[in-house]
């Protein structure tokens, strides 16, 4: 297009846009809801399903783990030291995990135990409904909070036991007191928390008769994207026991990621047919107006191609600010939710926007305003000089 075109083109776009101030604010306000509908929702369900994932691999999986094929893995503490060595590792856990039973004033409880080297993980210090986690050299045991209850919930029979009572574990050649340090969990039960007791590695080596053996290694990573990687860098040390990455662990956390994945894609189609329906209509409805203003410009020679261009680069200006004023508005809400994460049965949940989906949205929004002004401003280049002046 010659210069001289194109200003035409942008004087007479600019002019029809600023000649309506009132509808073009509606318009781009419109817009710019809509983009935060395409970006919010899908960020928000992105949030929930790594909530749900993170509890599951926090507390039960890791983003990767070398498991004790039979009995236990040997020598557990030099494998620990040379993982921990290796980029990416944010923790290294030691597991022993063995069957026993809870009793409490009379009432029994058949449980998993979990014995942990790591009291000071963050994913069970956050998660302590009241008292504190263990600490290193303990008497004492955290139990979930299905088992502190007085009823039985999720297939538990509850002790309605708490912290600073006593309580008893007892297993085929154990049978040891521990003071109740306090109770963890999740109101949705995420991971099994809710339902095993811990207590320190050390605690569970003497319960179990072993030394310096463990059921499992569990790795968390700073990034769990890389998890499949990691496990390629695993097979290379030649450790003994089976390596897994958390998808390979748990169907239960790879359903969950699959699940929402579908949701999203689902809510974003949705979002973008929205959009196109709602850019069409006012698109239409602008050219429906301007109808016999075309046949003059028309008329004084305007090609019916500069016609068509004129409304396209009304859909694309007003996409562009609405993807613009959207992002402002999409960015804010994720900074407060980031700060100010929403309390729910399963854990925090916040949205999670990476710098993709941003752009991938805006594209797609600016993309659909074209698209959807397009049908509109065509049919209004082909109809006639003479019909569209007489038209009132």
């Amino acid at each position: 297009m010659k210069l001289h075109k194109a200003k035409f083109v942008w004087k007479l776009a600019k002019r029809d846009i600023f000649e309506d101030k009132k509808v073009s604010l509606i318009v781009v306000v419109m817009l710019s809801f809509a983009f935060l509908n395409l970006v919010f929702f899908p960020a928000f369900i992105t949030g929930l399903s790594h909530t749900f994932t993170e509890g599951l691999i926090e507390g039960q999986t890791g983003h990767a783990a070398v498991e004790a094929e039979e009995g236990y893995l040997e020598n557990p503490e030099a494998l620990v030291n040379r993982i921990s060595r290796l980029a990416g590792v944010e923790n290294v856990e030691k597991v022993l995990t063995f069957r026993a039973s809870a009793v409490y004033s009379g009432e029994v409880a058949h449980i998993t135990v979990k014995g942990t080297d790591s009291p000071d993980f963050e994913g069970y210090t956050s998660k302590m409904i009241s008292g504190s986690f263990l600490k290193e050299d303990s008497d004492e045991t955290v139990i979930g909070r299905f088992i502190a209850a007085e009823s039985e919930k999720r297939g538990i029979e509850g002790l309605g036991i708490d912290r600073g009572q006593i309580l008893t574990l007892k297993g085929e050649n154990f049978s040891r007191e521990f003071k109740v340090r306090g109770v963890i969990g999740t109101k949705g039960g995420i991971a099994g928390m809710s339902k095993k007791i811990y207590v320190t590695f050390e605690q569970a080596e003497q319960m179990l008769g072993v030394e310096n053996r463990a059921s499992k290694i569990k790795v968390i990573l700073e990034d769990r994207e890389a998890s499949d990687n990691f496990k390629k860098r695993l097979q290379a040390l030649n450790t003994q026991g089976e390596i897994k990455t958390w998808r390979e662990q748990s169907n239960m956390a790879e359903g969950i990621s699959g699940t929402f994945a579908i949701v999203i894609n689902v809510l974003s189609i949705v979002g973008l047919i929205v959009a196109l329906a709602a850019i069409g209509v006012v698109i239409f409805i602008n050219t429906s107006k301007r109808v016999r203003e075309m046949g003059i410009v028309r008329a004084v020679g305007a090609k019916e191609r500069r016609v068509l261009e004129i409304f396209v680069l009304e859909a694309f200006i007003f996409g562009l600010t609405g993807v613009v004023i959207g992002n402002v508005l999409t960015l804010g809400i994720n900074s407060f939710l980031t700060s100010h994460p929403i309390n729910s049965p399963v854990g925090t949940i916040s949205t999670r926007i990476s710098p993709n989906l941003l752009l991938t949205r805006s594209a797609w929004m600016v993309a659909a305003s074209v698209v959807a002004g397009f049908v509109p401003a065509y049919l209004a280049s082909k109809t006639e000089i003479v019909e569209t002046i007489e038209n009132r």
